[in-house]
């Protein structure tokens, strides 16, 4: 089975579930491949489905009405996306790859089955549509208000955690654009906290947009009001 030996299963979706419970119900996860910058969904397109995020790295974005962008949400390794259908308005909303990034989809139908037949699928679920909820709050607090600076300081080291990379104290920054398109400012004020960042020793280049991180540092600067 596809599932059985799958690296991200203990933090997916099937992490307590049991492969006999996956082979009564039939699930066999149709894998799928996106491209850097693939739009995957968009509100146009029913989401009947969920789907396991194994690599790479998903955004999820709202057109807003002046016609810009906004990211309201990033999706890691082992995430579950499509939640986002039953805990928030989708009516503007689209996923697309920041990274090339491989998806495996579980149908629907696969889904209620495994809900009617194991309370620990549901539980798993329940507590993943609250997590849901809870990064939701989140953002709106880390990445819509305070200084630039401060909303920077936020994303970097949501980006560490997201990255799992919070140890050897480094992360890889998106590209500006996407960077601004979260907390909410223009390009060039992004641009302008990271150099700032770099010239306090905040952040130190390795290659490309690889950094490491001053996190102690970073987090007092969220701390300031």
């Amino acid at each position: 089975m596809q599932c059985k030996n799958c690296p991200i299963r203990p933090t997916s979706l099937f992490a307590d579930i049991s492969d006999e419970l996956l082979e009564r119900a039939r699930c066999m996860p149709i894998e799928r491949q996106l491209n850097a910058n693939q739009r995957f969904y968009s509100s146009d397109q029913p989401l009947r489905s969920l789907y396991t995020l194994r690599s790479g790295m998903i955004k999820l974005q709202s057109k807003l009405a002046d016609g810009s962008t906004r990211i309201i949400r990033l999706y890691k390794p082992g995430d579950t996306l499509g939640l986002h259908a039953n805990v928030m308005d989708e009516q503007y909303s689209e996923v697309v790859s920041v990274n090339s990034a491989e998806l495996c989809e579980i149908p629907g139908h696969v889904v209620e089955r495994l809900k009617l037949e194991s309370t620990a699928f549901s539980h798993i679920l329940e507590q993943r549509i609250r997590a849901e909820i809870d990064t939701a709050d989140k953002w709106i607090t880390h990445f819509s208000s305070g200084t630039v600076e401060k909303r920077v300081a936020h994303l970097i080291l949501y980006l560490a955690h997201l990255q799992s990379s919070m140890k050897d104290s480094s992360v890889t920054l998106l590209v500006r654009d996407d960077m601004a398109n979260i907390v909410g400012v223009r390009q060039e004020s992004v641009s302008r906290a990271i150099a700032q960042f770099k010239r306090e020793g905040l952040l130190t280049l390795i290659n490309k947009e690889r950094y490491t991180i001053q996190p102690d540092k970073l987090k007092q600067l969220t701390l300031q009001s």
